[in-house]
């Protein structure tokens, strides 16, 4: 399978399982919906349910669309806007388009794991509105810490593959 189509399944089972994961709950979601919550978790700011579901279409619209542009671009960029270390082994002619390849999965990583926080905090969200006093607990702290340590896991090998050239 080559590295597009992967790309394509990847974003549209995700974004797939956000509709179906909204479509199961807008149903029971009551009129007023909490859709912020303050440090503790408890809910502390509330907007219509159609409100709610407009800003929710956006975030998980535009995400993929914006990540998947980036990754498009990566490729497309002068060679002065790609920051790597060793730039000038990294970018030279034979090796470019290896940089850029590496630059765009990268990309591509941080933009799907961005993306399933996104997600799952919005999942967060309904569940929380189905009970009488919304509430996240500490699950976002969970969360982006999750997302913290996924982009280490992205990020420090790349960044250790450019370190030095071969």
């Amino acid at each position: 399978m080559n590295r597009f189509l992967l790309y394509a399944v990847i974003w549209s089972v995700l974004v797939l399982g956000a509709v179906i994961d909204l479509a199961v709950h807008y149903p029971r979601l009551p009129e007023k919906v909490a859709t912020h919550f303050n440090e503790s978790g408890q809910a502390d700011g509330w907007s219509t349910r159609r409100s709610y579901v407009w800003t929710w279409s956006c975030s998980v619209g535009l995400l993929p669309v914006m990540i998947l542009g980036s990754i498009a671009a990566v490729r497309f960029l002068p060679a002065r806007w790609v920051n790597v270390p060793h730039r000038e082994f990294w970018l030279a002619p034979g090796q470019i388009e290896f940089t850029r390849a590496i630059v765009a999965g990268m990309v591509h990583w941080i933009g799907v794991a961005t993306f399933l926080f996104t997600i799952v905090l919005n999942h967060l969200t309904l569940r929380a509105n189905l009970t009488p006093e919304p509430s996240l607990g500490l699950w976002p702290w969970i969360l982006l810490g999750a997302l913290f340590i996924a982009m280490a896991v992205i990020i420090v090998p790349v960044m250790l593959r450019f370190r030095r050239p071969r």
